[in-house]
């Protein structure tokens, strides 16, 4: 694990964000099932600019997990995200339909790729955070209810 220590509290539905790690923590691992090598999975966290631009004030966090194992194929790379779609004998083709919604609800992005390495990462990019709300000049006459 490498987890920025200054992270700002995201905004978000707590049990939707931990069905998501749980989602891409299981898929990394049952990745890991049929590789013949020791199996590594890494999970990361940064702050970084929202917009690339390294001068904004607009922050948001950077949620990253890799592994080892073969990655996906591009059939499956390219629908990753639709129902349905798994390479597990035993899977449903949900978790990771799931973990996009719950994405998008939260209004981030999320994308997958295959490691030049070998393996697979799933990197989410989380916008809402607390203290861009803090930050947010309200008027008297509409204050948010916290």
């Amino acid at each position: 694990m490498s987890l920025d220590p200054a992270l700002p509290v995201i905004l978000g539905d707590q049990t939707q964000l931990r069905q998501v790690v749980h989602n891409l923590l299981a898929n990394a691992r049952d990745a890991l099932v049929e590789v013949s090598h020791p199996g590594v999975i890494q999970v990361s966290t940064q702050v970084i600019a929202s917009d690339g631009v390294e001068t904004t004030a607009r922050r948001a966090v950077r949620f990253t997990v890799t592994d080892n194992g073969a990655g996906f194929s591009a059939q499956v790379l390219q629908r990753a995200f639709e129902p349905y779609v798994t390479t597990k004998t035993q899977g449903t083709g949900l978790g990771l339909a799931i973990v996009r919604k719950i994405i998008d609800e939260h209004h981030g992005r999320i994308d997958v790729s295959n490691r030049k390495e070998g393996g697979a990462r799933v990197s989410i990019l989380l916008t809402q955070l607390a203290e861009q709300v803090d930050a947010t000049p309200q008027d008297n006459d509409n204050a948010s209810l916290q």
